[in-house]
């Protein structure tokens, strides 16, 4: 899919700017990324394992937990997709930080078990906020090629997520619940930075001519939009994909295959490593090609599935290189989807309701979050191999989705820009 712009449009630039100048041109908002994914990577790893350590909640509890604050930050994170409208994004992102530090806080504070939902409703609602804007940020800062800044998105959270893990595991080596305690405070610290960080940063619309949501356009715009819809569908799918692999992988290596669990651990350090070093050049091949790109990326994630199943032999090296194989055609999918799929959405969405538009985009990262790990684990009860079928039908599915995204409209003029929008193809 092509992104074609008139001479003298919005996003003037080099055809291919690369990752570091995309990061050289707003130094600052590619810090709050870093900094926000370096305190994620802290506290994820091992935020099951805290729960556990200083709450009398079992893993039914936490579970339970997590998956309540989930859904009820879904309806707020629309709301938020409003406000970005109305404020601007780095407004409601700023916002967003500092209500996840708040809640992160509130997990060091004795208390007694009914807090611990509460606090995690808290840190899910600055969540939405965040993820509900960050698509429009980026629409604001990108001065060429979107496809470029939702890459280097990518090749920063993983960077951080990595690198996060690795200074989590120094930190739990201190003591568990000392150590624990000290990952929530660096990660609740994180985002006071990262807010700190995107002060003084406003939307190129939201000041000199007032809230852009007073331009028009109800949520009916958004609803209307068959073309976006099928896009927030495709997302929906491929976001079961990306959320079930972490949580089901280790699981089917250990009473799957019989291998040691930590193999899990390598394959998804293998696939943070190939992301920070592999996203620049996928996303030189695939920028241009967006709708084939999120297509390959389906058949990928169905033959990533297919070698999962292929290790099921007698040879642990055998079954052990056919998993490393997995994971990498996985994460060349990956790789290919991510850029492509946000950067079509943040075109396709009129900047005037480009909150709105981006803010359900975002509901399908949320829904599957909660939806995915439930309907992966009723499969992989009745038997691993009909969670791997599953699997490889819903990223067909989204791949077939992704194919009809070429029939629709073209994006609406942007009556805020002197040129119009780049429509992709």
């Amino acid at each position: 899919m092509t992104t074609r712009q008139p001479k003298g449009g919005p996003r003037v630039g080099p055809r291919r700017p690369g990752l570091s100048a995309a990061a050289r041109a707003h130094p600052r908002f590619f810090g709050a990324m870093v900094v926000d994914a370096l305190g994620s990577g802290l506290f994820l790893p091992f935020s099951l394992v805290y729960f556990l350590t200083v709450t009398d909640l079992g893993v039914a509890g936490v579970g339970a937990a997590i998956a309540l604050s989930k859904l009820v930050s879904i309806p707020f994170g629309l709301a938020a997709g409003g406000a970005v409208d109305r404020w601007g994004a780095f407004a409601v992102a700023r916002l967003g930080n500092y209500v996840r530090a708040g809640g992160f806080l509130l997990f060091l504070v004795p208390r007694p078990t009914w807090l611990v939902p509460v606090a995690l409703t808290v840190v899910a609602l600055g969540d939405r906020a965040y993820w509900s804007a960050h698509g429009t940020m980026i629409g604001e800062v990108a001065s060429a090629s979107l496809d470029d800044w939702f890459a280097l998105t990518a090749v920063a959270r993983n960077a951080g997520l990595g690198l996060g893990g690795l200074f989590a595991a120094v930190a739990v080596s201190v003591g568990d619940a000392l150590g624990l305690r000290l990952l929530v405070l660096a990660n609740a610290v994180s985002f006071v930075v990262a807010a700190l960080l995107l002060t003084g940063m406003r939307d190129g619309r939201v000041g000199a001519r007032g809230p852009r949501a007073r331009a028009g356009g109800r949520w009916a715009v958004v609803l209307r939009d068959g073309r976006f819809l099928r896009l927030v569908a495709v997302k929906l799918a491929f976001v079961y994909c990306a959320v079930v692999l972490p949580v089901m992988v280790p699981v089917f290596l250990d009473t799957g295959l019989g291998l040691p669990v930590g193999l899990g651990g390598v394959l998804f350090a293998v696939n943070c490593a190939l992301v920070v070093l592999g996203q620049s050049r996928v996303v030189a091949v695939t920028r241009g090609r967006r709708v084939p790109a999120i297509a390959a990326a389906g058949v990928l994630y169905a033959v990533a599935a297919g070698l999962f199943v292929a290790a099921d032999v007698p040879w642990p090296a055998v079954a052990v290189l056919s998993c490393l194989a997995a994971i990498v055609v996985y994460t060349v999918g990956e790789m290919a989807v991510a850029p492509a799929s946000d950067a079509l959405a943040t075109d396709l969405a009129p900047r005037r309701l480009r909150g709105r538009y981006l803010s359900l985009y975002a509901t399908a990262w949320s829904a599957g979050s909660v939806l995915g790990p439930l309907a992966a684990t009723a499969a992989f009860a009745v038997d691993p191999l009909l969670f791997w079928a599953v699997f490889a039908v819903v990223a067909l599915g989204g791949a077939l989705g992704a194919i009809s995204l070429r029939a629709g409209r073209p994006p609406e003029p942007d009556p805020d820009s002197p040129a119009g929008p780049g429509g992709p193809s």
